[in-house]
C-alpha cells in the first residue's frame, strides 16, 4: 500500500504552547510520518535561534514564512490579538490554517477570516479551531451520549474554565523565573494575559458548545449576557472573574465563565442537562463524574426519578465508547492533533471549522459587550 505523503507544517510561533504542539505533532509515535516541521515563525530571534535544529528553517516574518517553497498547513500559536489577521492571511494564501483559542479578540475580525475561508473552493486553505478543551474525556463522553441517542433533548449546560494565572500576567514570573504576587509587588511588566479579560480566552462557552452542535450542527447562539469583577486584582483595571450566559436558537440555556486570579489554582468543570441525562463532570483537581441516565422505559414521571444515578470513573467512560488518548491537555491535545489529520487526509471533516470557531469565540466577545454596555445583547449570525 502506497502511504501518502507527510503533511508539511509550519509554526507560527515559536512559545511554550508552540513546543507542546510540536511534541504532540512530531514526536508523538501517533503521529509518525504524518507531519515534517517544515518551517517556524517567530518575531524573536531569540525563539528562532531556538527552534533552529527542530525545522528545516525558521523566519521573522509571517511575509517571508508565506513564501516558504514546502509548506501545507500552518498552526498559529502567537499571542490572542494576532490571531485573526494572521490567520486571514495564511488563508488567502491558501494553506489549511489551525488557530490556537481565541479565533480572535474583536468580533468584526471574525468575519474577514470567514470570507478568507469562503475564497478557498477547494480542498486546501480550510481553517480549524483548537479549542482543546472539547477533547477532554468527560466532554468526548458527553458528545458520545448525544450520538448514541441516550441524552435526549438537552436544555441547560455549563463549561467553566477557571485557572488562576499570576505566574503568566507578569514578565517577571513567566520570563523571569520569580513568584511575585502582581498586586502587591511594584514595577512589574505585564503580559498580555494581565489585560485579556477571561470570558473571552475560550474553553468555558467551547466545551458546551461543542456537545450542543453535536446535537445539532445547525443550532447556535442568538442572545448572550455577561458579568464580571475584579475582587481578586485590582493594578491591571482589568476584570479577572467573568461569567456569561447564553440562549441558542433551539433554546438550550448555557452557562459560561473563567477566571484569572483565584484563591486556589483551577476549577475546571462541565455539566449537561437533557430530557433523559444528567452529567456533571469536575475535570481538574479531585475529578468527579456523575450520571444520571434515563432508559426509554423509565422516561415517564415518576419512573425516571426511580433510576438511580451513580458517580463513574474516567475507565467507564472510555467503556462507554469515549475516545481517548495520552499526551498533552489530558490527551485533549492529541485528539485534536488527529482530527485535524483526518481533515487534512480529506477523510473526515474537522469538528470545528470557521463557522462553529467564530461562534465559541463570539460567545465570549459577545458577553464582554453585555458587560460593558449592561444589558441582553443579540449575537451575530455566521453562517450568512
Amino acid at each position: 500500500m502506497i502511504m501518502p505523503a507527510p503533511i508539511n507544517i509550519g509554526f507560527i510561533g515559536g512559545g511554550p504552547r508552540a513546543e507542546s504542539l510540536f511534541a504532540t505533532t512530531i514526536m508523538n509515535k501517533r503521529f509518525e510520518n504524518e507531519f515534517v516541521p517544515a518551517c517556524m515563525m517567530d518575531t524573536s530571534e531569540q525563539a528562532t535561534k531556538n527552534w533552529q535544529y527542530k525545522v528545516d528553517a525558521t523566519y521573522t516574518s509571517l511575509d517571508k514564512l508565506l513564501k516558504h517553497e514546502a509548506l501545507d498547513a500552518v498552526l498559529i500559536l502567537t499571542p490572542p490579538s494576532t490571531h485573526a489577521g494572521i490567520a486571514k492571511r495564511c488563508l488567502e494564501t491558501g494553506l489549511d490554517t489551525w488557530s490556537e483559542v481565541p479565533m480572535a479578540t474583536k468580533l468584526d475580525d471574525l468575519f474577514p477570516i470567514l470570507d478568507a475561508e469562503r475564497g478557498n473552493k477547494g480542498k486546501k486553505g480550510k481553517f480549524a479551531f483548537g479549542e482543546n478543551a472539547c477533547w477532554y474525556l468527560p466532554i468526548q463522553f458527553a458528545a458520545k451520549l448525544v450520538d448514541d441517542k441516550k441524552m435526549g433533548d438537552l436544555f441547560y449546560t455549563e463549561g467553566e474554565y477557571h485557572h488562576s494565572v499570576e505566574h503568566y500576567m507578569i514578565f517577571e514570573n513567566y520570563s523571569g523565573g520569580k513568584a511575585l504576587d502582581p498586586e502587591f509587588t511594584k514595577d512589574v511588566h505585564p503580559t498580555w494575559r494581565a489585560t485579556l479579560p477571561p470570558v473571552i480566552y475560550g474553553h468555558a462557552a467551547g466545551m458546551a458548545l461543542y456537545v450542543i452542535n453535536r446535537q445539532d450542527p445547525k443550532d447556535r447562539p442568538v442572545q448572550v449576557c455577561g458579568f464580571g469583577n475584579m475582587k481578586m486584582l485590582t493594578k491591571f483595571n482589568n476584570q479577572n472573574f467573568q461569567i456569561a450566559m447564553l440562549q441558542t436558537k433551539n433554546g438550550v440555556i448555557c452557562k459560561f465563565g473563567s477566571g484569572f486570579v483565584l484563591p486556589n489554582n483551577e476549577v475546571r468543570h462541565a455539566m449537561f442537562w437533557a430530557t433523559k441525562c444528567y452529567f456533571d463532570a469536575t475535570i481538574s483537581g479531585q475529578s468527579k463524574y456523575y450520571l444520571h441516565l434515563v432508559p426509554e422505559d423509565k422516561a415517564r414521571y415518576p419512573d425516571r426519578h426511580n433510576v438511580k444515578g451513580k458517580e463513574i470513573t474516567e475507565q467507564d467512560m472510555i467503556a462507554g465508547g469515549a475516545t481517548s488518548a495520552e499526551g498533552g491537555h489530558g490527551g485533549g491535545d492529541t485528539l485534536m492533533m488527529a482530527a485535524w489529520l483526518a481533515s487534512l487526509r480529506g477523510k473526515k471533516p474537522y469538528d470545528i471549522g470557521g463557522v462553529k470557531g467564530a461562534e465559541m469565540t463570539a460567545a465570549g466577545l459577545v458577553a464582554l459587550e453585555s458587560i460593558t454596555q449592561r444589558k441582553m445583547m443579540e449575537f451575530p449570525d455566521f453562517t450568512k
